[in-house]
């Protein structure tokens, strides 16, 4: 118990004889030693370096980016022309080639922007899947055109990707931004509208985006 004496409150009894510590704030009763909170920051730091490391090293060797073949003038019809569905054709061809694919073999996977309702993206189904026949792969409609983020944060984590090539066919709209999701910087440039020949070639060597942008090598006829 305790009584007042004046300005001070003098403790007798049972809580006069209990250590000091017991009257010390309850905040600090929970604060564990210096070196405890040094071992767990050193602990998280490497948590950190290794998550990264193992993220760094889990990217597809190689991204082959290119744009949907040729559209119709009018924006009603959501198929490819004639001349686009052509060029789906030699695609499949091309994309196989030695020159295109480098030493990483054939494409493991195939990523086409998944129809929107507006149904501009039919047409990055009907481009790639000429070559989703010929290789015998499923192509991945997992993603819609705007969702090239998601899309970009999923791959450089698949390690069952990890030193293969994967092919994705997508709008010229997005095509920059996507490249740079996947480390690509600068960002390139825009897209330009009447350009259905270009194709982005990404490589990863000692983990850093490089960006090669090569021309499809045929004529449409």
């Amino acid at each position: 118990m305790g009584r007042r004496n004046g300005s001070q409150v003098v403790v007798s009894g049972a809580a006069a004889q209990r250590p000091a510590a017991l009257f010390a704030p309850r905040h600090g009763l929970n604060m564990p030693p210096s070196g405890r909170v040094q071992s767990s920051m050193r602990w998280l730091t490497a948590v950190v370096l290794v998550s990264a490391s193992l993220m760094a090293g889990a990217q597809p060797a190689r991204i082959v980016l290119l744009r949907h073949a040729e559209k119709p003038a009018d924006p009603t019809l959501i198929h490819l022309t004639e001349e686009g569905q052509k060029r789906a054709s030699h695609l499949s061809r091309w994309l196989i080639q030695a020159k295109v694919l480098g030493t990483n073999g054939l494409p493991a996977a195939l990523y086409a922007a998944a129809p929107s309702p507006h149904g501009r993206s039919v047409r990055c189904v009907e481009t790639l899947q000429p070559t989703a026949d010929r290789l015998s792969l499923p192509l991945n409609l997992g993603y819609a055109a705007a969702d090239y983020r998601r899309l970009a944060h999923d791959l450089l984590r698949d390690r069952s990707l990890k030193g293969k090539t994967v092919v994705i066919c997508w709008v010229h709209e997005c095509l920059p931004e996507l490249a740079a999701d996947l480390g690509v910087k600068p960002e390139p440039p825009k897209w330009k509208d009447k350009d259905f020949e270009s194709v982005y070639i990404i490589t990863f060597p000692e983990g850093r985006a490089s960006l090669d942008v090569i021309r499809q090598k045929f004529k449409v006829q």
